[in-house]
Parts: structure tokens; C-alpha cells; sequence
């Protein structure tokens, strides 16, 4: 911070000598003049500034805010598979933002945004209260003052389904089985690469190439070597004839990931546009993926992509 500040001092320009605020407004006229073109375009843009046109605030029906509640949802299902009334009002105000309208409408159509997308299109997970609490023990909202006011956490209809269809994959065990030759061969490998395993590492290579498993995960403190063991395991499953194609939450863990893994990484938002681009098409692609990504939150599976 010292250096920083020092170089700053050293190499910042000059300051002018003292002007009185006649010659600052000279001055100022000046560089306006040359930076808008001429004495009349800086008379404009006064004018212009002075006397704006009149702002008309578009009207706001019911199709347009379910189609902005609409968008809303979409945000906060992209982003997190849980989330509370702050998350929504973030997401309500950056949308209603762009209109530019005046501060008490754009409010008001804030809190209608958060009504219909947490009243209607969202389902909440806090557990129902059957007990009904005196007024004077109400919030204004009807809520209890016994409760944490925003803490109750939301999801939707399509997050459940999704969850439910994770689920039903992860009870299933007729998935490819790698033999125990191409897994012994694919650590012999690993090792005569440089890379040693770890009995942990070498159990978890055995266990998710050899379990039949439609769905895994590897979940461990970060810098425990996930992701040198899903190298070993993407070996060990193309020694099988898998194909392998690894996925990370984003381009900065990709890169991150590709580091000690010379298997290319992919983006899984990137990778799930074109698969949806392709079946809106009408193009058929099914595969199995093995994700050595490197994952912030420290997981890492084995899933298959529709």
C-alpha cells in the first residue's frame, strides 16, 4: 500500500498554480469548448442540461411484470438452487433499474416483482407454523416477531425436479464398470508420470470407476488432491473405453483445473447452451462425462449428460 502510494505521488502530473474562480471557469470553457467541437455545442448541452425533455414512465401492466417476474425467476434459478426475499429484491431492483424510472414507482414495482416471484412462483421450504400469533406479537407483514425476518429460504418447481430427477440417477448402479486391469494400468501410469497417489486418492479412483454408479461425487477440503485423482480416473476410464469430457463451473476453475490435467475442460454453462441449442435443433447427443473440474465448493462426479 506504502509503494503504491508513493508511486502515485512521484508520477502523477503537476498541479496548476492557484486561479481564481473567473480564470477556473475560463479554463474550464475551454477544454468543453474543445472537447464538444465549438463555443455552440457547449451552449447546447447547457441547454440541454438545463432543461431536460420530459420523462414519461411507460406504464407497467400485468403482462409485462409477469414476463419481468418471469425473468426474475430465471436469474435466481441460473445462480443458486435456494434463495431469500434479498436475493430477489437484488435482482428485481438491477431489472427495474434499467427503466429509469422515478424512485417511488420504481419501489412500488419492486415489491410487486418480489410478490409474484416468491408468492407464485416460488415454493417455500421454511416449515409451515400452525400456531397463529397474537397481533401484538405481529409483524406488520402478519409474520411472527418470533421469526428471523428474510430468513426463510425459497426454490422452485423446476430446481425440485431437478433435484428429484439427481436423486433417481444416483439410486442407479447399471453404469459402465471399468475393469480392474484398465484401472491398475491407468495408475501405473499416473505414477510413471510423476504423479503419486495417495491411498485415499487410489481408493476413490477404485471405488467411482468400479461401482457401476450412474451419479458420484468426491467431496473433500480443498488441496486434498481431487483433482490429480480425477486425472488418474479419467485415465482409468478411457483405458475402458469411456469417453471423457471434463466440466467446470466456469472458465477461471477450467483453466485452474487444465493445469495439472492435459484432458481439455469445458465450461458447463457453455457446454449446457449448446446442448440445449442442439436439441432445440433436433440434434441427438448423449454421452458420459467425467468432471475433473475443479469446483469452488470442492465437488467433483461422475454424471451422465442428456
Amino acid at each position: 500500500m506504502q509503494l503504491a502510494q508513493q508511486a502515485t505521488l512521484e508520477t502523477r502530473a503537476a498541479k496548476h498554480e492557484p486561479r481564481s474562480l473567473a480564470e477556473q471557469r475560463t479554463a474550464w470553457f475551454d477544454q468543453a469548448v474543445d472537447v464538444l467541437g465549438g463555443p455552440d455545442a457547449v451552449q447546447s448541452m447547457v441547454e440541454q442540461a438545463l432543461n431536460p425533455a420530459p420523462f414519461t414512465a411507460p406504464e407497467a401492466d400485468s403482462g409485462s411484470l409477469d414476463t419481468a417476474a418471469d425473468r426474475v425467476l430465471t436469474a435466481m434459478e441460473e445462480r443458486r438452487s435456494t434463495w431469500q426475499v434479498w436475493h430477489v429484491r437484488a435482482e428485481a431492483q438491477r431489472l427495474i433499474r434499467a427503466a429509469n424510472l422515478p424512485a417511488t414507482e420504481a419501489n412500488r414495482l419492486v415489491d410487486l416483482l418480489i410478490h409474484k416471484v416468491l408468492m407464485d412462483r416460488s415454493v417455500c421450504l421454511a416449515r409451515s407454523d400452525t400456531l397463529v400469533d397474537p397481533k401484538l406479537l405481529q409483524r406488520s407483514d402478519g409474520a411472527s416477531v418470533y421469526t428471523v425476518a428474510g430468513a426463510d429460504l425459497f426454490t422452485s418447481t423446476h430446481i425440485l425436479e431437478a433435484e428429484r430427477r439427481l436423486v433417481a440417477i444416483a439410486g442407479r448402479r447399471d453404469g459402465q464398470i471399468i475393469s480392474a486391469t484398465a484401472m491398475d494400468t491407468a495408475l501405473l501410469e499416473t505414477t510413471a508420470n510423476g504423479i503419486t497417489l495417495n491411498a485415499g486418492q487410489a481408493g476413490l479412483v477404485r471405488e467411482m470407476s468400479g461401482s457401476g454408479a450412474r451419479l458420484q461425487l468426491a467431496i473433500a477440503p480443498a488441496g486434498t488432491g481431487k483433482t490429480t485423482a480425477m486425472l488418474a480416473l479419467a485415465t482409468a476410464w478411457r483405458h475402458g473405453g469411456g469417453a471423457v469430457i471434463g466440466l467446470a463451473p466456469d472458465s477461471c476453475c477450467g483453466r485452474c483445473a487444465a493445469r495439472p490435467n492435459p484432458q481439455p475442460m469445458r465450461n458447463a454453462r457453455q457446454t449446457h447452451f449448446v446442448s440445449a441449442t442442439r436439441a432445440a435443433a433436433g440434434v441427438g447427443c448423449r454421452h458420459r462425462a467425467v468432471d475433473p473440474g475443479g469446483d469452488r465448493r470442492g465437488g467433483h462426479g461422475r454424471h451422465p449428460l442428456s
